[in-house]
């Protein structure tokens, strides 16, 4: 995905396997700029997967889905602060244009059957840093 008026290209990589009978490795994300050519891993940490990234609007927040942990990571790439966000869909994030909120789905879940019920959007206000049901 290539980041609002940018040069930059957020995109989830595999490892290829040691050989072609082999499964690929985990997905990460990185970020190419295409102005120096400089690709790099978006987080240190090599236990954080990544799907779906999505920049927001003034692209100086990533966000992706790390389908084997069930959270949505969310790093401001100006300070390195991450934020989490549980879900188990790994649906796309949605931005407000301001890229002060973002919506995204879950699964409602009854504890006590151990069942989903449905599908539900949650919102978070990186303002208040409040996250909304």
């Amino acid at each position: 995905m290539i980041a609002p008026g940018d040069k930059r290209i957020a995109y989830s990589r595999e490892a290829a396997g040691p050989s072609p009978d082999l499964p690929f490795g985990s997905p990460r994300i990185w970020v190419v700029d295409l102005e120096s050519g400089i690709d790099q891993a978006v987080y240190e940490d090599q236990s954080i997967l990544g799907y779906n990234p999505s920049w927001s609007p003034d692209a100086t927040r990533l966000a992706s889905f790390d389908g084997l942990a069930d959270f949505i990571h969310m790093i401001n790439l100006q300070n390195g602060e991450e934020f989490l966000f549980p879900s188990t869909t790994g649906g796309p994030v949605t931005w407000s244009p301001d890229s002060t909120r973002f919506l995204y789905t879950t699964f409602r879940t009854d504890r006590r059957r151990r069942a989903h019920t449905g599908q539900t959007c949650r919102s978070y206000d990186q303002r208040n840093h409040r996250l909304d049901r």
